[in-house]
């Protein structure tokens, strides 16, 4: 059996027979880099000493040849090889012994002993074992003799920054003469950022090495980060941490290369730059499917205000929106450009919130006096350009394009279906239908949030009232879609209890009476179909909609009838608007009142044109589920691209092929993940947890409520009763019916504008929306308070879950 194997025979990449360190120095040497010379002794060598405890016959001779030919008596190192180390997942970094500069074979046969050791030392195993798995066996290693690189100056360069692995930078860090200490942590580096060609050193490390004189200042830094990140390219594109040396004939080695395992792999799914789901989350909570995901990227400049900028001189960002994990996200650079054009004085708190901690917002320079009277004359050119532009138009426009767009639906309805390519051919006309609602959504939801936020600044900024008073304004004049679905929800669970042998029945078992109510209820309950069945749970094409599954509304109409004895949730006592407005100076009352009128008007429209969106969202399910039905697909048409159906529709791709990828992306999709706040060039960043049993997030309806937490992730389930608070990761205007039995409401997404606040508000019941991770951190059925003016939770003393 073969024990010795060099760097450049056939089995040096097999990293079963010489561990993962070895493979990877016998690959480097095929692709051309410098690496000292170097032989393995086998994983097999390790296999026979551990069960004999002596070493294999003539393993001993053999290291004496080949020691002579790569120099003992100068020096050699002897590494650990694990099959284990240096792995994406775990790399072993210092669990394993090494040892420099051995010079002689006494010396050296201890140290491969040591070595061999250390693979089953209590610190090894401690790091390999899952509590779960304890039976799992210290994995073989073998050992790595390697000629000493005596080294005037050595460290470790990564090809992608491992706490930012999208920035387009690589890290190198140096100190004079073995990298040993670097590595071990015993000293501070010279750290250094290569950017392109530039160098740029880091401000954070400013002292040298007493012994330095001069040679880390002098190092071709430029000539170490093209090693790494050749490297990278050799390794398929997988970032690496190398380690390095340049010797006295200033000659560089790469003594190691490994993955970076601080690296995911969803790390490097995320864009460049830095990103935020804070604005995203109202606009689009809900996970997106491939599809939307996809046609939502393609359309995003018709909808992004991003022509609008242009037109008023503003730099234009792209791109301005992005799709991370199946999430919506925007581009923090983009709102830094609006930063640009507003004065200090301007920059409320919601804007601040938009971006991570530790943002400098107020960094960025206040315009100057030209530019902003260039920017307001151009704003009034745009509204003349650009009538939906016009606040003043803005509705009556709006509302006028929602009927051109209805006729374009009913024009779309009419479409033949019964093929493949048909059902295609109008799913992808209701795709053009969706990017056109979106184009004419823009200037809506921009106006539903800036009156909104400024209206906020004026009540509490500039006129002294609480957080609370000004939640009680918002929650007036609300009239919207929304809110008649839940009315008319309401009186038909009332019908149902005035038939009190029904009502008994039907509070037991409501599922069982989909198409068989009692006359006229039947009728009524069809009727709330074909006007609202288009609405659901939640807006992801996957879920199916009331028209699709009428028990879920047979659902909710059983929990508003098992708590109907109590009469519902009764509506927060407050002040009526007009008193609250009294408590503002009279000037400021003359500016509140348009402004109020303005923000409820456009927070009304937005849920009417939510609505509209959730129609066609029906149809274009509707439509995917045909192609499905027509082509083989079945409900795998669902987790597809447009351009995947397209080919597999019309025969350029295997059917099979799809099913699997289809498949593979549902499992994904279904998969529980964190939702983070912000994306900083690849790595997720999150608000600073908190420690304490008081969890924050935003106080979106005024109130204080305690009560039974609820996890709900689905409201039609029965359980749900009069008092309880309702913790969910999100919520969809399918859901404002289970409201009214609630007394509280926290959401994980969402912000002062998302409809469950709107109808919080309207119904009189605290909520309280952006708390993250509130469904791991929240136990099930556990008493917690609620407060929707501080935008605080607390829990029950003894709580305590993920926290």
């Amino acid at each position: 059996m073969q024990y010795l194997i060099r760097l450049e025979d056939d089995t040096a990449i097999d990293p079963a027979v010489v561990g993962h360190k070895f493979a990877s120095l016998a690959r480097a040497t095929r692709s051309g880099f410098k690496v000292p010379l170097a032989f393995a002794i086998t994983v097999n060598a390790n296999d026979y000493y551990r069960r004999n405890k002596i070493w294999p016959q003539c393993l001993g001779n053999e290291i004496r040849d080949a020691t002579q030919e790569i120099g003992l008596p100068e020096g050699v190192s002897v590494r650990s090889s694990s099959t284990l180390e240096d792995l994406g997942e775990k790399s072993f970094a210092g669990q394993y012994d090494t040892y420099l500069d051995v010079q002689n074979e006494r010396d050296l046969k201890e140290k491969i002993e040591k070595c061999w050791e250390s693979a089953t030392s209590q610190s090894v195993l401690a790091y390999l074992h899952d509590p779960l798995n304890p039976s799992e066996e210290a994995p073989l290693m073998a050992v790595i003799i390697q000629k000493m690189v005596h080294a005037k100056a050595a460290g470790v360069v990564f090809s992608r920054n491992p706490m930012y692995p999208l920035r387009s930078e690589v890290v190198v860090e140096g100190i004079v003469g073995l990298g040993e200490k670097l590595v071990s942590g015993h000293v501070t580096p010279y750290r250094v950022f290569v950017r392109g060609n530039r160098v740029v050193k880091d401000k954070t490390v400013t002292e040298m090495d007493p012994s330095d004189n001069g040679i880390l200042k002098d190092l071709n830094w430029l000539e170490i980060a093209n090693l790494a990140r050749k490297a990278e390219t050799h390794a398929e594109g997988r970032p690496q941490d190398i380690e390095w040396a340049i010797d006295n004939n200033h000659k560089l080695w790469l003594l190691q290369s490994r993955p970076i395992t601080t690296i995911r792999k969803a790390d490097l799914k995320a864009p460049p730059g830095t990103w935020t789901r804070k604005i995203a989350e109202d606009l689009w909570a809900d996970r997106l499917t491939p599809l939307l995901a996809d046609a939502m990227m393609k359309n995003t400049s018709r909808f992004d205000l991003s022509k609008s900028a242009r037109f008023l001189k503003m730099p234009v960002i792209q791109p301005s929106l992005s799709v991370i994990n199946g999430f919506l996200y925007v581009n923090c650079e983009s709102l830094k450009q609006v930063l640009t054009l507003l004065p200090q004085t301007f920059r409320i708190s919601e804007l601040r919130s938009l971006f991570p901690p530790g943002f400098e917002i107020d960094s960025i320079p206040s315009p100057n006096v030209g530019k902003l009277f260039s920017l307001v004359v151009r704003a009034l050119a745009l509204g003349i350009t650009q009538p939906q532009g016009n606040p003043l138009l803005c509705r009556s426009l709006t509302r006028f394009n929602m009927r051109k767009l209805q006729g374009k639906l009913n024009t779309i309805d009419r479409l033949p279906h019964e093929t493949a390519p048909q059902a295609l051919k109008k799913t992808g006309e209701l795709l053009g239908c969706l990017a056109l609602l979106q184009e004419k959504n823009q200037w809506p939801y921009f106006y539903a949030t800036v009156f909104t936020w400024v209206l906020k600044w004026v009540i509490k900024d500039l006129g002294g009232l609480t957080h609370s008073d000004f939640l009680h304004l918002l929650g007036t004049n609300t009239d919207n879609i929304t809110t008649r679905i839940e009315h008319e929800m309401r009186g038909l669970a009332e019908a149902v209890a005035h038939d009190e042998t029904l009502l008994d029945k039907f509070r037991n078992f409501p599922g069982q009476w989909v198409g068989t109510l009692p006359q006229p209820l039947q009728r009524k309950f069809d009727q709330f179909l074909f006007k609202y069945g288009c609405r659901s749970r939640h807006r992801t094409l996957y879920v199916k909609r009331w028209a699709e599954a009428p028990e879920e509304i047979l659902g909710m109409m059983a929990n508003l009838l098992g708590n109907s004895k109590n009469g519902g949730t009764p509506k927060a006592p407050a002040l009526p608007a007009a008193a609250l407005l009294q408590k503002l100076p009279w000037h400021l009352r003359l500016l509140v009142r348009p402004l109020l009128k303005s923000a409820c008007g456009f927070l009304n429209l937005r849920e009417n044109l939510r609505f509209f969106l959730d129609k066609i969202l029906y149809r274009v399910r509707q439509s995917l589920l045909m192609v499905g039905k027509k082509s083989g697909l079945g409900e795998d048409v669902l987790f597809l691209t447009q351009y995947e159906l397209e080919q597999v529709v019309y025969d350029r791709t295997e059917i099979e092929d799809a099913k699997r990828l289809a498949v593979d992306r549902r499992e994904a999709f279904l998969k529980e993940i964190d939702v983070y706040a912000f994306y900083i060039d690849g790595r997720p960043i999150d608000e600073l947890p908190s420690r304490s049993k008081i969890i924050r997030g935003i106080g979106t309806s005024p109130g204080r409520a305690t009560g039974r937490a609820r996890i709900v992730d689905d409201p039609t389930k029965q359980g749900i009763k009069k008092g309880d608070i309702l913790v969910a990761k999100n919520t969809d205007p399918g859901w404002t019916p289970i409201l009214r039995v609630v007394s509280g409401i926290v959401v994980e997404e969402g912000g002062i504008l998302n409809h469950c606040s709107i109808v919080a508000r309207e119904l009189g019941i605290p909520a309280v929306v952006g708390v993250r991770q509130a469904t791991r951190k929240i136990p099930e059925k556990t008493q917690i308070t609620i407060d929707g003016d501080l935008g605080a939770v607390q829990l029950a003393e003894g709580a305590s879950r993920h926290m």
